[in-house]
């Protein structure tokens, strides 16, 4: 501290201490020597770049290369908005090493406000790194304060921040003054706090390591309550509010196991098809010379139906010296999910409709007579689906324009899953080199657009709708974090004209897409002028067509998009109907914007699609994805262009591992009957090519088992069926012994007899 006269306070600290006394009070640990060390210039600006040099000195002070002289903490008040785990090795073993040689490093969470989700600052979101979040005093009650930026993580979802701090109206050190005071508003005031506590830990626990001292202060957190007394998210608060006297008296630590110094157990982002469960432990540690035994309970702050947690172990004793694992048991039904948000966070955000995430997060409760330890949980759920096309290729009849249904299969757990319908126009192969998942959610596997001009008959009445599917999903669709950009080249001279974007409503209110700060949870299809005028931002729509309070199209964690725009707004009219455009997608903010993915230029006129596909929602590209999709090809068109086409379909609600569908049509082939198979593939089959009713009942997910090939056929009740079998299409078919009663709605035979090598086809005879 910082007496009257302004000199150092050398007394004693002890509880009657006047504090009338100081001109600044001491902190929380003031018998902690302190180290300052300057990465930002005078005016207190600058990047974060030699931080790492920083870390590199409190390993190692005097550069010996023995680390027992290294710091006990280090204090990082500085960040930067929606920041993601360090993708670079070397950045990401500064932090890991350091925490492993026993350093405990803290952080600020951010002030980039707790209304919006994946907003935690970079170097907060690295896993061993202890991430503070910022609360204010209301009366004598300590409340979460609005500028203290809420979770997870990114690019994994992981639970961020992890505990809170008073971080409003902290006075503290003015730069510049010698002793003057200043008063200060941040999660930069709450890390000190924090940092503060580990250090008093530390001298209560000399023995303990980092991730020790890290557990034990979220431990020994406490609950931190909204005026209402809901407990705020754990995306918000962490594990709670910080509680240093229990931390220095505390002997038993409990933290999940193998989470790789985050302590908290962390799930991720979560796509469910189909009822899951997964099992994880908590390492209950006893540093005490006395036995330990708590009660275990769940503390359920944000839940979702179809969601639980079970403790298969009620009541533990943990010897002294010793530890306990505790499963904790995660199970959930995807299709009870109801998708509501946690009642704190607001639906609407500057008026506008808001996106979510749906969390489930709590506490798991270790209890006795004298204390309480918790262990906070997380996780990101959403009901996904298993949707795929039934066909990879389609033979178009011998007309100009042909109507088709595509058929999709699989399960939905969410009741109403879309998929969205466009003309390919271009694939790029997958970037094998690409190994961080922030870059690779920016690989662009393949694009696609479509117009509405065949429903609208005027330009002035159209929009174009443009897809991008990607490598891996986004934890967030800001372009901090994946910044895409569709191209367009309105004149032909090879100049960008105008560039369509992801981006949210925050930044577009500002005039200002370039201040993470300004990011919030509406997202938009932004029209960006090149260059940009005055006002050289337009707000084309919402991004995947629909406002979020009507569909839920899931914006988060997904690697499919679509971005929609009035044709008027790129200049277009009766006269003026084509254009050029590419999709360029760059990296992450936190990463300098690198260039990870550019197409070819493709060019495209409004008034002449070959794939019609605006038959969906609302005369969208938006389908249902339960329901059979309907679109028309110009094949005429097609033909007399030389196009070779082919529908992109992107799915919004599958799992990640099939999110695309890409169905060629095959213009050359005759198709008499118009069913979609070609005249040849019908005679080969065994179908008849006049008879539409006369199709191909195989599904195409067939697969390898171990006591043979799985083929499956829908079946009708009431019928029977024989398997034909044969090496090549060219060679008679055998037919397999017995009849197969029909199974409805579906069929699977197991073929046990078939040979280990080479190719085998079939077919599925109704006697």
């Amino acid at each position: 501290g910082v007496t009257k006269q302004g000199r150092p306070y050398e007394g004693d600290y002890y509880a009657g201490l006047d504090y009338s006394e100081f001109l600044l009070r001491p902190g929380v640990a003031p018998k902690a020597k302190l180290y300052a060390l300057k990465i930002f210039g005078d005016n207190a600006l600058g990047t974060t770049n030699l931080v790492l040099d920083a870390l590199e000195w409190c390993a190692d002070p005097n550069a010996d290369n023995n680390f027992s002289d290294r710091l006990d903490v280090v204090n990082l008040s500085l960040g930067s908005t929606l920041g993601l785990e360090e993708k670079h090795e070397a950045e990401a073993e500064v932090f890991a090493n350091l925490t492993q040689l026993g350093c405990v490093i803290v952080s600020g969470a951010g002030n980039s406000n707790n209304n919006n989700f994946y907003l935690v600052a970079a170097p907060g979101v690295e896993r061993s790194v202890i991430a503070v979040g910022s609360a204010k005093l209301v009366g004598k009650t300590y409340r979460m304060a609005a500028h203290s930026a809420r979770g997870p993580s990114a690019p994994h979802s992981l639970l961020k921040p992890e505990i809170i701090a008073p971080g409003e109206l902290i006075q503290s050190a003015r730069m510049g003054t010698g002793t003057g005071t200043a008063w200060f508003n941040g999660t930069s005031l709450a890390v000190p706090h924090v940092a503060g506590a580990a250090a008093l830990a530390m001298q209560a626990h000399s023995n303990w390591s980092a991730t020790e001292i890290k557990a034990l202060l979220l431990n020994t957190a406490k609950p931190l309550l909204h005026e209402d007394g809901t407990v705020y998210p754990e995306t918000l608060a962490g594990a709670g509010f910080l509680d240093v006297a229990h931390a220095v008296t505390a002997t038993v630590t409990a933290m999940a196991e193998g989470s790789d110094g985050l302590t908290t157990l962390s799930l991720g982002a979560l796509a469910v098809a189909k009822p899951w469960e997964e099992t994880r432990q908590i390492r209950v540690t006893n540093h005490g010379d006395a036995e330990a035994k708590f009660d275990l309970f769940v503390e359920e702050t944000v839940t979702e139906t179809g969601f639980g947690i079970e403790l298969p172990v009620k009541k533990i004793t943990v010897a002294a010296q010793s530890h306990e694992l505790v499963p904790v048991r995660f199970h959930a039904d995807p299709a009870q999910f109801d998708r509501t948000g946690d009642p704190l966070t607001p639906a609407k955000l500057n008026d506008r409709a808001r996106s979510w995430v749906y969390e489930v997060s709590g506490k798991i409760v270790l209890a006795n007579d004298t204390e309480k330890l918790r262990v906070p949980y997380h996780a990101l759920v959403r009901a996904a689906a298993t949707k795929h096309t039934t066909e990879s290729r389609i033979a178009l009849p011998n007309r100009n324009l042909v109507s088709l249904e595509l058929s999709l299969e699989g399960d939905s757990a969410h009741p109403k899953p879309l998929v969205s319908v466009f003309e390919l126009a271009g694939v790029s192969p997958r970037n094998n080199l690409l190994t961080d998942a922030a870059d690779i959610s920016a690989d662009v596997l393949a694009f696609g657009v479509a117009s509405d001009y065949p429903q609208s008959g005027s330009v002035a009445e159209t929009t174009v709708y443009f897809a991008i599917a990607n490598a891996g999903p986004w934890t967030n669709p800001h372009s901090f974090l994946y910044d895409p950009h569709l191209q367009i080249d309105t004149n032909f001279d090879g100049w960008i004209d105008h560039e369509l974007a992801s981006c949210s409503n925050g930044g577009f209110i500002k005039d200002d897409l370039t201040v993470s700060g300004y990011a919030d949870d509406v997202f938009l299809s932004i029209l960006i002028r090149v260059p940009r005028a005055e006002r050289g931002l337009a707000d084309v729509g919402y991004l995947n067509v629909f406002p979020p309070d009507e569909f839920d199209t899931v914006p988060f964690n997904n690697s499919v998009m679509v971005l929609p725009i009035p044709a008027r707004m790129l200049g277009l009219d009766e006269e003026k109907t084509d254009f050029d455009f590419r999709v360029l997608t760059l990296g992450a903010e936190q990463y300098g914007y690198p260039e990870i993915d550019r197409t070819e230029l493709i060019r495209y006129d409004v008034t002449k699609p070959v794939v019609h596909s605006a038959f969906g929602i609302n005369g969208t590209v938006m389908y249902d994805a339960n329901e059979p999709i309907k679109i028309a090809v110009d094949r005429g068109l097609a033909k007399r262009e030389g196009r070779r086409p082919a529908v992109l379909l992107l799915h919004h609600m599958n799992t990640d591992d099939h999110k695309l569908d890409i169905v060629q049509l095959d213009l050359d082939a005759d198709d008499a009957d118009a069913d979609g198979a070609s005249d040849d593939d019908e005679l080969a089959a065994g179908t008849d090519p006049a008879d539409p009713d006369s199709v191909f009942a195989i599904l195409p997910a067939s697969r390898k088992t171990a006591l043979g090939p799985e083929i499956r056929w829908h079946s009708v009740a009431g019928k029977s069926y024989q398997v034909q079998r044969a090496a090549s299409l060219g060679q008679a078919f055998e037919t397999l012994p017995g009849l197969l009663p029909a199974t409805p709605p579906l069929n699977v035979f197991i073929d046990k007899t078939a040979p280990k090598e080479g190719e085998l086809f079939y077919r599925i005879l109704k006697p």
